[in-house]
């Protein structure tokens, strides 16, 4: 009974957590459409709010960079009175796996506030969820894979190393196993990084994502919760501390 009812405090918590991260992200918007406002008046152009938010997105949520480029974007049409999402395209194009991946990077580096926000624009910008599923899903099992490999003393990896020292040392060795041949193919400045990010979470952490990501998929295919909510919750419990039970559980 106890545990049924933390459950419920854990899921209430939940909740809360994300209506006020989204309170927060309509006061930001607020602020930055100000500013987008004063510019189109100042230069004497129009612009969707679609297009804004697009811009948002892109740029981030840091008002002196949706300052730049709005000004860069007024500047580009010329005498056309009408900014397009063709000219935003042109200017601050982005393509899907690069917003993707600012979602796996922001979850790596444990930026909560920042993985929200970028998972609901993921989303306002017609990204599916299950899409985002997916994306999570080869994210933390790569984790887990590069977490077990440093593990391993014979590929020499560990956390803080030279990046020369693992392309010309590690990486090599690590290479000659051809199992997780697509894993390492990146660059090796990337592949380095993302052994730095796993050094970052403990095999435990790793290991419990899995099952959360299962778990919100089968609610995306098959309950009435709002796609947002069911990923949000996903990243929450993601990048939450595993509590003791959770630890005793899982061994």
């Amino acid at each position: 009974m106890e545990e049924i009812q933390r459950d419920h405090a854990d899921a209430a918590d939940a909740v809360n957590r994300i209506e006020w991260f989204r309170r927060q992200l309509q006061d930001l918007q607020a602020v930055l459409q100000d500013q987008v406002n004063q510019i189109l008046k100042r230069m004497n152009k129009t612009m969707a709010p679609q297009v804004a938010a697009q811009l948002f997105e892109r740029v981030g949520f840091h008002p002196v960079a949706v300052v730049m480029e709005m000004e860069k974007l007024a500047l580009y049409v010329g005498e056309a009175s009408r900014i397009t999402v063709e000219d935003l395209n042109a200017v601050v194009g982005r393509t899907r796996q690069e917003a993707l991946f600012e979602l796996t990077q922001a979850i790596g580096d444990k930026k909560l506030d920042q993985a929200l926000i970028i998972a609901s624009r993921l989303q306002e910008n017609s990204i599916h969820a299950l899409a985002i599923i997916a994306t999570l899903r080869n994210f933390a099992r790569k984790l887990l894979l590069f977490s077990a490999l440093q593990s391993q003393k014979e590929y020499g990896v560990f956390p803080g190393m030279a990046p020369q020292v693992f392309q010309q040392q590690c990486l090599p060795a690590l290479k000659k196993n051809d199992r997780w041949k697509n894993e390492l193919s990146g660059h090796p400045y990337a592949v380095n990084m993302q052994f730095k990010t796993a050094a970052g979470f403990s095999m435990t952490t790793l290991q419990s994502w899995l099952p959360l990501i299962l778990e919100a998929e089968m609610r995306l295919k098959g309950s009435p919760i709002a796609p947002e909510t069911v990923i949000q919750h996903l990243i929450l419990s993601m990048l939450r501390p595993v509590s003791k039970g959770n630890l005793q559980n899982q061994r």
